[in-house]
């Protein structure tokens, strides 16, 4: 009788890889709701952006249910700060699309020196945006971390920054394929929980990106038992070396 009671905890309760599986899945389908509904405004993206990423790391560190009320705390939580940070990327991003423009109208040598420009500014533009939410929502760093914390990464995990940019060109593919197949289950599955997917697999990415800083703490738990992203010590001896 025991062993049978056994199987069945097993069987239901997360042992299974099956019912593991549709938990994740489940739990990726909320947080897209979430995340399409907080982005509307396009003003809050930053902040939606944050909190996904910080439920996202958790449920990396194997911190399982709860993700509803976890992104709601962390949007709140980051609100402020990726808000702000996400005009500031926004600006950028007008400048860097009317320099694009500015760039038709010029020829010969002139022209390819600040296309050459133009794509140096992009891929930092590109990093700053990728890491800089990360260092917000992992790291608790201020704006002005996040911008220079960000620019300084990504020159110095470039390859992680092209891996990642790889990662969220995939549901392009969409767009690109004659595949009738992927384009008649992948874009549905894709609406349903894509972009926490996409995220959890750039998560992973991030973290390699950010080791070498010290700017992932290992499996551990502060006081009040929540776990805790980054150690001070490891923030203490970045902020020294930047």
């Amino acid at each position: 009788e025991m062993e049978r009671g056994n199987m069945r905890r097993k069987l239901f309760y997360g042992e299974n890889l099956f019912f593991r599986l549709m938990g994740r899945l489940g739990d990726f389908m909320c947080l897209n709701i979430l995340y399409l509904l907080t982005s509307l405004p396009v003003v809050t993206a930053g902040a939606s952006v944050s909190a996904l990423y910080d439920v996202l790391y958790d449920i990396s560190r194997g911190k399982e249910g709860g993700c509803v009320k976890r992104y709601i705390r962390a949007f709140k939580k980051h609100f402020q700060k990726a808000t702000a940070y996400w005009m500031i990327c926004l600006f950028l991003a007008v400048f860097l699309v009317s320099g694009i423009f500015g760039i038709r109208f010029m020829n010969g040598s002139v022209r390819i020196f600040f296309q050459g420009i133009s794509a140096i500014l992009f891929l930092l533009w590109a990093g700053m945006g990728s890491f800089g939410f990360i260092l917000i929502s992992w790291n608790g760093f201020s704006i002005r971390e996040a911008f220079g914390s960000a620019v300084l990464i990504t020159i110095g995990s470039f390859p992680w920054l092209v891996m990642n940019l790889l990662i969220t060109c995939i549901p392009a593919l969409f767009f690109i394929t004659r595949s009738r197949f992927i384009a008649a289950f992948g874009m549905p599955l894709f609406i349903l929980f894509g972009i926490p997917l996409l995220g959890y697999i750039k998560v992973f990415v991030y973290k390699q990106a950010l080791k070498k800083y010290g700017l992932i703490k290992e499996e551990e738990e502060n006081d009040n038992g929540e776990s805790a992203h980054l150690s001070d010590r490891a923030l203490d001896g970045y902020g020294k070396s930047i």
